[in-house]
């Protein structure tokens, strides 16, 4: 496979960058929240579309660790409850804010006509504060902070076309980072990205509407329920809210940068696309389900602190500066955060190797005909679930990198999804599906984000291909399980306790209870 090396941007230099193309007023509240590129979740969920099944296609997740595929029944106010509850969230700000903030993966359509995802770093989610023009849209903005229950799409999968006199259309654009061929270049027409280069990288960019109705926490297409202003740019002074969405809330802003280096472009050809099978980029689009503490969130807003006058803010990077939010900012040593229930549902979403279409039957014309749209329907050859012999469990990996032999086989789930991957001299990589890491043998078996001889392996048939050993490349002893389901390279020899059965992801999902009721509204 062709990899991308994961980008890495100074994140002050691309926030400073947006904020000068998009000022604002000085006393406006404003603040950052910013996504590590570990994802609480990536796969096909999408609980405000798709609630309690499977999504059309992939997604990245952030936020709060108790995203799930949710239920149809839940309100939006039992789902808030669940929601806010998370024990921990993969942002920046912790406690009273566990939201979850989700996009659409990237793919890139290699010239043999197969499929890779695109590397992604994390997400940046502005919180910004706009007046209107006119009356008290103007001289009394009066936000209020989100509400409880509140979720909301902003842009539309099944867009294909742009209109620039349209908000909604405007709300979705892009940047091309080069720093070398003049700084940025932004537009909404993803056209113009054929003939660009983007050595610094793809950065996707949504703006939710901030005019609520006041009464409705969501509606059938998760939009009607809230409104863009109607007069003015929004996007870098303001506007109007109209008399049908009449509550002021702070803009949601989703920033979302993709490595494009290690994939040819620029050329005249498009070659990125959506995982909804977009090639021409209007498809883009952000989710968001509130897990905010709306009297924290209204203590920033009325806090003269906490708005753009204040220096120390440092145009929303600094949120310790904001009293109200300061206690709340992560520190550098938080331990990482997890999805709180493990969901069933496997699939080759492609980080492993290239697919002959993207999951949910795409490709770069859109769905398949005929294909099955279920996981059962993607391209799953070469990805391989793990079987030790011994135990009769299959290989797992958990939160903490660590891998077992301990996952029953009445729940699948993207963590017991594997792949192999070339290495050198006949080796191979044991790659995990849900993490994008490898098994080392370096201390245990645990995953790692590294490609050395520790992390490779050779695969030693028993019984043809389908019953196997693995030894190490760089100890030259075998994988084997331990009484406690644990793995240890520590082998000599070949026993039963070294025997591996590997047989091909045929994908799935079983609808399940995702064991997140017992909310108190």
């Amino acid at each position: 496979m062709r990899a991308a090396s994961l980008l890495c941007l100074l994140a002050v230099t691309c926030l400073v960058l947006a904020d000068l193309q998009y000022p604002q007023d000085n006393d406006s509240p404003i603040w950052k929240v910013f996504c590590s590129s570990q994802a609480v979740y990536r796969g096909r969920l999408d609980s405000i579309v798709n609630p309690g099944t499977f999504s059309t296609h992939v997604h990245k997740v952030f936020g709060g660790s108790n995203f799930s595929p949710s239920k149809p029944e839940r309100t939006p106010l039992q789902n808030y409850a669940i929601t806010k509850g998370a024990s921990c969230t993969t942002c920046s700000i912790k406690t009273v804010d566990n939201t979850n903030y989700w996009t659409p993966d990237l793919y890139y359509r290699w010239d043999n006509g197969t499929y890779s995802i695109v590397p992604d770093s994390g997400l940046t989610v502005y919180y910004l504060s706009r007046a209107g023009y006119t009356g008290n849209n103007k001289t009394n903005p009066n936000w209020q902070p989100i509400p409880k229950g509140l979720r909301m799409l902003a842009g539309d999968p099944a867009r294909r076309t742009w209109n620039n006199k349209d908000v909604k259309h405007n709300a979705v654009d892009y940047v091309c980072l080069n720093y070398n061929g003049g700084g940025f270049s932004q537009s909404s027409d993803w056209s113009g990205l054929a003939t660009k280069t983007c050595p610094q990288g793809l950065r996707a960019q949504v703006w939710f509407p901030m005019c609520w109705d006041g009464v409705n926490l969501d509606s059938t297409d998760h939009k009607s329920h809230m409104s863009y202003p109607i007069s003015g740019n929004y996007k870098a002074e303001g506007g109007d809210c109209p008399n049908t969405h009449p509550v002021r809330i702070p803009g949601v802003f989703f920033e979302h940068l993709y490595s494009t280096t290690g994939f040819p472009h620029g050329d005249g050809k498009n070659r990125f696309l959506w995982s909804m099978g977009d090639p021409t980029g209007y498809g883009f689009h952000g989710d968001f389900v509130s897990g905010w503490d709306p009297e924290v969130m209204r203590q920033a807003i009325k806090d003269p602190k906490c708005s753009n006058s204040n220096k120390d803010m440092g145009l929303g990077n600094n949120v310790k500066a904001c009293p109200p939010l300061a206690p709340y900012v992560k520190g550098d040593n938080e331990p990482k955060c997890f999805i709180n229930k493990k969901v069933p549902l496997t699939e080759n979403l492609g980080l492993g190797r290239p697919l002959n279409r993207m999951p949910g039957c795409y490709n770069n014309n859109g769905l398949i005909s005929g294909c099955d749209t279920s996981p059962k329907g993607s391209d799953n050859s070469g990805s391989v679930h793990i079987v030790a012999a011994s135990v009769n469990a299959y290989l797992t990996a958990d939160t903490t990198g660590v891998v077992t032999a301990s996952a029953s086989a009445n729940f699948l789930t993207y963590n017991e999804v594997w792949s192999f991957q070339p290495a050198t001299n006949g080796s191979v990589f044991i790659l995990n599906t849900q993490y994008g890491n490898v098994v080392s043998a370096q201390n245990q078996a645990i995953l790692i984000g590294t490609k050395s001889l520790w992390e490779q392996w050779t695969v030693v048939p028993i019984n043809g291909n389908t019953t196997v050993a693995f030894r190490s490349a760089r100890t030259n002893q075998f994988l084997s399980v331990q009484s406690d389901r644990s793995l240890q390279f520590n082998a000599k020899s070949i026993t039963a306790t070294e025997t591996f059965k590997v047989s091909t992801v045929t994908g799935g999902y079983v609808p399940k209870d995702d064991g997140l009721d017992g909310y108190i509204v």
